[in-house]
């Protein structure tokens, strides 16, 4: 293949990601990951709970035990107590740790073992005293109420683990976690004078403890009719009110302003009647426009969502159209209707020229989603437009490696002469013949039939 073909190919390429991912969103690369943890001496017998570098002299210094780390976000990111992993909707994160040594001969050293703890326990968790232990993991997670759990313990858990394995330790949620891994090692040292083969027996103990945040990173609230149920999307109405469903986002910032609008003299007057943070589930009934403002924390994204709640056909127009009260106003009074969806019928027509479509509004109990919708797009539809952009590239390629020949073939057939069933006539296409070169020898010459063999 030319090198043109293959910068054309390439480009095709190209655009078919871009497209599908601007089409259908980034999802979390499965082969990506994010390592946690390092470790540090602890002292011996004091529940591991000291903290210290590893010395040149240590018998653990050089070398690693193995390796923690996250898989299955979609963003990493940190904030003032260190990491942050962002998920979305599909996403599955997990905590995995990869063992990397033989824990019978650690850093090639049969003389160098982990020990079966007779008196391990961990001092910051709070845990029993465990016996015969050869590593303790302890998994500790505190929810979005602040409730700190019980701490998860696998007790003997290097014991279990062969060298090279890659083990998921927990599917993780959103929420703050806690992670130690405690070890004792045993190092045999046999003097140079001594005449017999038994050793003397060293211990040091040691931790890899880190903490991460799992959050998820969406910027979405989903208010629902408190009657039927229908979700409401962005500038709809309602005349039984609303609760919001936070969807497991437990981290976001919501504010709920509800506002109500007096007639006057002079049109309407805005009175603002609370402006508050909202949770889960709570349910908004009273009449009045709502103002939803989201806010994410962890990406900086904002979102913002109308609904109003009651029967005031004005209040239904103004938040459906998105016109201001004296636009609506001033339309009413020159005869324009408002229907029960919101829009505006112009006098005498009947025809529906400031409608919904125009403010992307949706009424209560209409299945449409908007583009905040919380269904997410299917994978099965990326692969299916990179499969037919794919096969467009293809014909393109096709087409553009068979340029040279098609055009040879036409230059071909316009200078080759083409011979009809007829023997005795000759026809050249394209091709005028003068009358000068009629009589010319020459063109008699042409002109005789070729002999058949």
């Amino acid at each position: 293949m030319s090198s043109k073909a293959n910068r054309f190919l390439c480009l095709v390429l190209a655009v078919s990601v871009v497209v599908s991912f601007s089409c259908y969103g980034v999802f979390a690369d499965e082969n990506q990951r994010w390592n946690l943890g390092t470790v540090t001496s602890t002292g011996k017998d004091n529940g591991y709970s000291g903290s210290s570098e590893l010395e040149l002299d240590d018998p653990h210094y050089g070398w690693t035990l193995g390796q923690f780390y996250v898989s299955g976000y979609t963003q990493h990111t940190t904030d003032e107590s260190g990491d942050v992993f962002l998920k979305n909707v599909g996403d599955e994160v997990e905590l995995h740790f990869e063992l990397l040594q033989d824990i019978d001969s650690l850093n090639g050293d049969d003389n160098l073992t982990i020990f079966a703890d007779t008196n391990g326990y961990d001092q910051y968790f709070s845990t029993q005293q465990y016996n015969d232990c050869r590593g303790l993991l302890i998994i500790r997670k505190t929810d979005y109420q602040n409730s700190t759990s019980d701490p998860i313990v696998y007790e003997d858990y290097l014991d279990g683990v062969s060298e090279g394995a890659d083990t998921v330790v927990q599917l993780c949620e959103e929420g703050d976690y806690e992670v130690a891994l405690d070890y004792e090692i045993e190092k045999m040292s046999y003097g140079a004078d001594w005449n017999t083969l038994v050793g003397v027996p060293t211990y040091t103990n040691y931790r890899i403890f880190f903490t991460f945040k799992i959050r998820n990173g969406n910027c979405m609230v989903f208010p629902f009719d408190v009657s039927n149920g229908s979700e409401l999307t962005n500038e709809a109405y309602t005349e039984n009110g609303f609760y919001l469903d936070l969807a497991n986002s437990r981290y976001l910032d919501i504010n709920v302003q509800r506002s109500v609008y007096v007639e006057s003299g002079n049109g309407y007057t805005e009175d603002v009647r609370f402006n508050r943070p909202a949770s889960d589930g709570t349910e908004y009934v009273d009449e009045g426009i709502y103002t939803i403002t989201v806010k994410n924390n962890y990406t900086n994204e904002n979102t913002t969502k109308t609904i109003y709640v009651g029967t005031d056909p004005v209040m239904r127009a103004y938040v459906v159209t998105g016109r201001s009260l004296s636009e609506i106003q001033e339309l009413v009074a020159e005869g324009y209707q408002i229907a029960d969806d919101g829009s505006m019928i112009e006098p005498g027509t009947g025809e529906t020229v400031i409608s919904q479509s125009d403010a992307a509004a949706v009424v209560s109990g209409m299945t449409g989603k908007d583009n905040n919708s919380k269904d997410s797009k299917s994978p099965v539809g990326v692969i299916v437009l990179v499969v037919v952009l794919l096969v467009l590239a293809g014909g393109g390629v096709f087409v553009y490696l068979k340029r040279d020949s098609l055009f040879a073939k036409k230059k071909k057939n316009e200078t080759t002469p083409v011979f009809s069933t007829d023997t005795n006539e000759e026809q050249i296409n394209e091709e005028p013949i003068s009358e000068d070169r009629s009589d010319s020898p020459e063109s008699s010459a042409d002109n005789e039939t070729p002999s058949e063999e």
